[in-house]
């Protein structure tokens, strides 16, 4: 059920909205929740009748699940630091300037 939630929601993401978010231009709304509906109908499966591939494709998918919460975690707390900085340092950045003339009559 939470799977075809998060499906619909993007389905209305992509259309209602006027700009392409990373999340539209990636699709993670869409492969996201279907790595989410397929585990959760392996699992059923796996928990109904054991097989050896179900199992197997089970735990691809629950490392799949985990590396899409690591990585939904990272840009969140990225996310966070970059809307709430309030800092306004100014990074200085020193050029070296080389003169082209004079490498040319060397």
């Amino acid at each position: 059920m939470i799977g075809v939630v998060i499906f619909l929601f993007g389905i209305i993401r992509t259309t209602v909205y006027n700009y392409q978010d990373i999340s539209v231009i990636s699709g993670i709304t869409y492969w996201g929740s279907l790595v989410y509906i397929s585990a959760g109908s392996l699992s059923v499966a796996a928990q109904n009748k054991l097989h050896l591939c179900v199992i197997g494709i089970l735990g691809i998918f629950l490392v799949f699940s985990i590396l899409q919460f690591i990585i939904s975690i990272c840009i969140s707390g990225f996310a966070c630091k970059a809307t709430y900085n309030r800092d306004s340092t100014v990074v200085n950045v020193a050029l070296n300037q080389v003169n082209d003339l004079q490498h040319a009559s060397l």
